[in-house]
């Protein structure tokens, strides 16, 4: 159970919240806030039949860079090897 805790923590830290953060900032640039796209949710759900297009079709990619996957494959290694010594 603690190794599969230490995969999770591990992966939500090297890989799920820099993905969001590359998001946030692609709508940011985009012009897109979380109030902006709150407010456009509820609107579609008010009335799906005018379903508007996404104003952010090209979303980043949600791959690491080279160096990035190396540092959390690492950090992964690490804490996996540091648990199995307890």
């Amino acid at each position: 159970m603690h190794l599969l805790r230490i995969s999770l923590e591990t992966w939500y830290e090297a890989v799920w919240l820099p993905r969001c953060q590359r998001t946030i900032d692609q709508e940011r640039g985009l012009g897109l806030y979380q109030g902006t796209k709150l407010r456009r949710m509820r609107e579609e759900n008010r009335s799906s039949m005018n379903a508007h297009p996404s104003p952010t079709p090209n979303l980043p990619r949600s791959q690491l860079s080279g160096q990035e996957r190396r540092t959390a494959y690492d950090q992964f290694n690490s804490e996996l090897m540091g648990s199995t010594r307890h």
